[in-house]
């Protein structure tokens, strides 16, 4: 045994805490636990595991994780100098707007209604050449060569006026009607758009949604995670997923999140039951972090 894992067991001993408990309290399993007090390091996926996982467990027991991690780092194993298991770096943020979609809203406006003057200016055309004759000349109201009625020359008849002056049924829409298409044209669905890649930070932008609920499933071994809140600057959780299983978290009071993963062979993550599209990074995400900005429907609109 060696004297870290004596420490840790004498510590937890005197907390009068069982093996079961403290494994329920820091989501690591048991043969992890008993190894880190045996010694038997090698046990463990890994030198970044082995370090998360002493933190952990020290935190369980009324102790500093950091504090334990420098008093014993000679008796762990090294850290390689590997990209995937490097320090993460300072956050670095950029304000990142994307176009309003009230501006494609106007623009797609802009292009209809001058498609109708066209169709318009075309039809005054048209209604010009046809009252002209053939000669292309308007005709004179009160020349008499105009269309006749039971009235004067170029008069029209009442029951025609009548006529002219209803509005085409067909021509017209219900005021519900009218009502129903605005609401549907000013409806804005959720999405979710990849804003930028900057160092080991890839940054995602959610948007138009009332809720954001976030689930992250193991498929194929254990899944490590870190979540942070980026604007309290604290971290939220940091589970061990074990295989077949998930985790769901409630973030929509959250708007900035980040995502570290250790393990992830078989991952999956899902926001509001949909499965995200991460595929810039599928085969890299270790050495990456996943930084998630929320913005609520509300918010939106």
């Amino acid at each position: 045994m060696s004297e870290l894992g004596q420490f840790l067991k004498e510590k937890r001993n005197e907390k009068k805490m069982p093996i079961e408990t403290l494994q329920e309290k820091t989501k690591i399993r048991k043969r992890y636990i008993q190894a880190i007090e045996n010694g038997e390091y090698h046990i463990l996926p890994g030198p970044f595991y082995t370090r998360a996982f002493i933190k952990s467990y020290a935190e369980a027991i009324g102790l500093k994780g950091d504090d334990i991690i420098e008093q014993f780092e000679s008796e762990l194993p090294a850290i390689p100098k590997n990209p995937a298991d490097s320090p993460i770096p300072p956050r670095k943020t950029k304000n990142v707007r994307a176009r309003s979609p009230k501006v494609g809203k106007w623009a797609s406006r802009i292009v209809l209604y001058l498609f109708l003057l066209v169709i318009a200016f075309i039809l005054y055309l048209a209604i010009v050449h046809y009252m002209g004759g053939d000669d292309g000349e308007a005709v004179d109201p009160g020349s008499g060569d105009g269309p006749i009625g039971h009235g004067e020359p170029g008069e029209l008849d009442p029951s025609e006026e009548d006529q002219a002056s209803e509005p085409d049924p067909d021509e017209t829409g219900s005021p519900e009607e009218d009502d129903a298409q605005q609401s549907s044209e000013n409806e804005l669905k959720p999405e979710w758009v990849h804003v930028e890649t900057s160092g080991q930070n890839l940054t995602y932008a959610f948007r138009h949604a009332d809720q954001f609920e976030l689930t992250i499933q193991a498929n194929v071994g254990d899944v490590w995670v870190r979540l942070s809140d980026l604007d309290a600057d604290t971290m939220i959780d940091q589970p061990t997923i074990e295989e077949g299983d998930e985790r769901t978290w409630d973030l929509s009071d959250k708007r900035n999140i980040k995502i570290r993963f250790g393990h992830l062979r078989g991952k999956k993550i899902l926001i509001n039951g949909t499965a995200v599209d991460l595929s810039e990074v599928e085969d890299d995400l270790q050495s990456h972090n996943i930084i998630i900005q929320y913005e609520p429907l509300e918010e939106s609109s």
